[in-house]
């Protein structure tokens, strides 16, 4: 097997296993977290739940625009499978990403006293 190939498909299986390694990351995240913090347990693991599956969200969002425009551009009908890669990856991306906003606005609401105000 060529090097380059067996580094590809090395690559695949690492970004189709990313939600797992994602899921680590944010339990981690969450525990650190949690551990320093004087709220109530169940209410922390709402916030950051719904902080996770949105950031995940918006992820797998932005992997389909992405997909999209580029399948428009090539002019491929193939193109739309690449979601089967990038999916997860982007979903495992965004989760991590908005575990740490997660973290860095509970740290700062914490240190001001007070929950931060809505927008």
């Amino acid at each position: 097997m060529d090097f380059g190939l067996m580094i590809y498909m090395l690559l695949i299986q690492a970004m189709m296993l990313s939600p797992i390694i994602a899921i680590v990351v944010c339990v981690v995240i969450f525990r650190s977290r949690a551990r320093r913090s004087p709220t109530d347990r169940s209410r922390l693991l709402r916030g950051f739940i719904a902080f996770a599956l949105a950031g995940a969200a918006i992820g797998v969002v932005g992997a389909m625009v992405f997909v999209i425009a580029a399948t428009i551009r090539s002019n491929s009908g193939n193109g739309p499978l690449a979601l089967i890669v990038y999916g997860p990856l982007a979903a495992s991306v965004g989760a991590i990403v908005a575990s740490f906003v997660w973290q860095r606005r509970s740290h700062v609401s914490r240190i001001a006293g007070r929950a931060l105000p809505r927008r």
